[in-house]
């Protein structure tokens, strides 16, 4: 499984929002020491304020990546498009 996916599947089975987008930013980052692991900016559509704010959801996002964070993910950006 390509690791977008699964950080994907990971997001949206937390259950934050409408639709979430993963992007491979890698190629932007070439050249940089990086030990091998990606850039990836998360993209958070109609997230529900309900269940948590700005903060919480970067806590709850890096939780649920954290064995990815250690060994495939060097970077990780999140942008939040809206909330309802």
């Amino acid at each position: 499984m390509m690791i977008e996916n699964d950080i994907k599947i990971r997001i949206e089975d937390m259950g934050i929002a409408e639709k979430i987008n993963v992007l491979n930013e890698s190629h932007l980052h070439i050249g940089h020491q990086n030990a091998g692991k990606g850039h990836f900016c998360i993209e958070i559509i109609n997230m529900d304020k309900n269940i948590c704010n700005r903060v919480k959801l970067h806590k709850l996002i890096y939780a649920k990546l954290s064995d990815l964070m250690e060994l495939k993910i060097h970077a990780l950006r999140i942008k939040i498009k809206g909330e309802i």
